[in-house]
């Protein structure tokens, strides 16, 4: 991890998207947070099924006014808003952050290879960019901690403080996301 990003109380900026059933935009909150405070939301849309999710997400960090204080990325998988992958090296280089990518259960890549051929398919849209990133965000060290698994662009991992905090600021912008978009939460991350 960059030299800053252990120190306490380091800024997570925790991202996740709205339900995207019947959309061709959906809703992706930031939950800015320094340990278990949080400090700000930020939001943009990205396409549903898209590939603009790394640009616009990478753009809403770099427009506020945490751009600075803001040293690790989080993101519950690599899928926003249905099939829009993040691509987290693109994304960590960007904005010179570590991306971590936190998840219940263990990525399930041959599924979302299917996914994104069937949706190739009925679309006619190609998606071998997306299957570079996916193939990219294969390569992330990784390592399970509490029952959850976590990816990143960070060269070594310590802290499960760091990941409890994440996890906590990841939770929150689910249940942000989702209410907004469609009036109440519900699910869980």
């Amino acid at each position: 991890m960059r030299p800053d990003a252990h120190k306490k109380g380091v800024r997570v900026l925790a991202v996740a998207s709205g339900p995207v059933e019947g959309k061709k935009r959906a809703l992706v909150v930031g939950i800015v947070q320094r340990e278990l405070t949080i400090e700000g939301v930020l939001s943009t849309t990205v396409e549903v099924d898209g590939t603009d999710s790394s640009y616009r997400i990478a753009e809403m960090l770099r427009k506020s006014r945490f751009r600075q204080q803001v040293k690790i990325v989080v993101f519950d998988g690599i899928a926003l808003a249905g099939l829009n992958l993040i691509d987290p090296k693109r994304i960590s280089k960007s904005l010179g952050v570590d991306v971590l990518i936190i998840t219940r259960r263990k990525p399930r890549k041959r599924a979302l290879v299917n996914a994104l051929k069937k949706y190739s398919e009925a679309s006619g849209k190609g998606v071998d960019g997306r299957l570079e990133v996916l193939e990219g965000s294969d390569a992330l060290a990784g390592y399970a901690w509490a029952g959850l698994h976590v990816k990143t662009t960070a060269k070594t991992v310590e802290g499960e403080g760091l990941t409890n905090s994440a996890f906590e600021a990841l939770r929150l912008a689910h249940i942000v996301a989702r209410g907004v978009s469609s009036g109440e939460s519900k699910g869980r991350v």
